[in-house]
């Protein structure tokens, strides 16, 4: 196993649970926290290590950049994407958040617009776990007993996501 992996194995551990990250994060030598961000592949991840010390607009303007990199891939879903530019404006303090919660009132019910909620609410593992759905399986919905999209597929839409996020949120310190 390579030192990246080894990194990787030791992040997926501790990323069970948010005291555990804690934990993990402390015990980091210098730049091993640059080298696993730059090398995860799950976007929850990401958004879990650069919550301690990101702000929440910060966070909602990443969550926005993942909703918008998934509206790209999809057609229509015109109110989500209402909602997904008051809460940008919003993280900018170019809108009120009134004006926000109405876009928000209007969405129907999906994968997309359960992840615009979720960015709304600050719950941005939330939020990239819906839009990974959202990628992985053209808003199909999945009744009981049915199956849902194969993991790797649902891998492969959180690790796009990840570069998203590095694209628009910096290695914590």
């Amino acid at each position: 196993m390579s030192g990246t992996d080894e990194l990787l194995a030791a992040m997926a551990k501790a990323l069970a649970n948010p005291d555990a990250t804690r934990a993990w994060r402390d015990a980091l030598g210098p730049g091993d926290l640059e080298r696993a961000w730059e090398a995860c592949p799950d976007a929850r991840a990401l958004l879990r290590l650069a919550a301690p010390t990101a702000t929440p607009e910060s966070i909602v303007r990443v969550g926005c950049a993942c909703a918008r990199f998934a509206l790209e891939r999809k057609k229509g879903h015109h109110r989500v994407r209402e909602a997904v530019k008051k809460l940008d404006q919003w993280s900018c303090g170019t809108c009120a958040r009134p004006e926000v919660e109405h876009a928000l009132g209007r969405l129907d019910e999906g994968d997309l617009s359960a992840a615009a909620r979720a960015i709304a609410a600050n719950r941005p593992e939330d939020a990239i776990a819906a839009l990974a759905l959202a990628l992985s399986n053209d808003d199909t919905v999945y009744a009981a007993g049915t199956s849902a999209p194969p993991q790797k597929t649902r891998v492969a839409a959180l690790a796009q996501l990840a570069t998203v996020v590095r694209a628009h949120l910096t290695c914590p310190r």
